[in-house]
């Protein structure tokens, strides 16, 4: 049996956990983000922004989907978002202690420098939410929360 059908299938993360962006700028990943990149085989992984608001650490196969979707479709939306993605990503290795170097305009633009964040596992990629952006958007999600859980016990939810 071959390495590649012997690698069990890697979950991501479920869950909200929470970390921190060190005065050196690198991001520490927990150590179940860790195990789940160590799983898929992944040491260097894509980090960037699409929407200014959040971080992306984009697994190889996820960014490597998300950069064939975004080349493939002809709509200017696509090509924005690329070189935003492009403007704020690198790619960054994951040390041994899980902590990757986040590129100092990406740290700027998010105010990420030295302060906490959640990490959110994610379709291909991990969201890093830094805390006030975490929090207002926590806070968004409670309002009328028992009429959006009413809704979804309408569509089928236990």
């Amino acid at each position: 049996m071959s390495e590649e059908t012997s690698r069990p299938l890697a979950r991501i993360p479920v869950g909200i956990k929470e970390t921190r962006v060190d005065e050196a700028g690198r991001l520490k990943l927990t150590s179940e983000f860790q195990e789940f990149l160590n799983a898929v085989g992944d040491k260097e992984v894509f980090v960037t922004t699409a929407d200014r608001k959040a971080a992306r650490v984009y697994t190889s196969s996820g960014w490597a989907a998300a950069e064939a979707l975004m080349n493939s479709v002809r709509e200017q939306a696509a090509k924005d978002v690329y070189l935003i993605m492009m403007k704020y990503g690198q790619m960054a290795s994951v040390d041994k202690q899980g902590r990757l170097l986040l590129k100092q305009e990406l740290r700027e633009l998010l105010e990420l420098e030295n302060k906490p964040a959640y990490l959110l596992g994610k379709k291909g990629y991990i969201e890093v939410l830094p805390k006030a952006f975490y929090e207002a958007r926590t806070a968004k999600a409670e309002e009328s929360l028992e009429e959006k859980l009413r809704r979804l016990e309408e569509l089928g939810l236990d």
